[in-house]
């Protein structure tokens, strides 16, 4: 989904919630005044933030900055699901995208 001119700011209030029956941890993006729905998969958080099976909102929260950093590159990027979010994906990571 084409967004129709350059984005200018984008915005990530803490609004992290769980949903435990997607397997994913849920957050908003404020797109130059516009709310975009993104989701991270615990997959992807066990894969590559070491996540405990335990907790993944943990290591959402310890790496939150690099999952807004890769949410704000396909934004930028026009990079939308068909729904208009974003869900991260193994595709949305490049080498050094991943805990240390």
């Amino acid at each position: 989904m084409a967004m129709e001119s350059p984005i200018t700011k984008i915005l990530f209030p803490p609004t992290e919630t769980e949903n435990p029956d997607r397997e994913t941890i849920e957050f908003e993006a404020v797109v130059d005044g516009r709310n975009i729905s993104c989701a991270v998969p615990y997959q992807i958080l066990y894969d590559h933030f070491e996540a405990e099976h335990s907790d993944p909102l943990f290591a959402f929260m310890t790496y939150r900055k690099l999952v807004e950093q890769i949410v704000e590159r396909r934004i930028r990027e026009q990079r939308l699901d068909a729904d208009g979010g974003i869900r991260l994906s193994e595709t949305d990571f490049a080498p050094g995208d991943s805990h240390p």
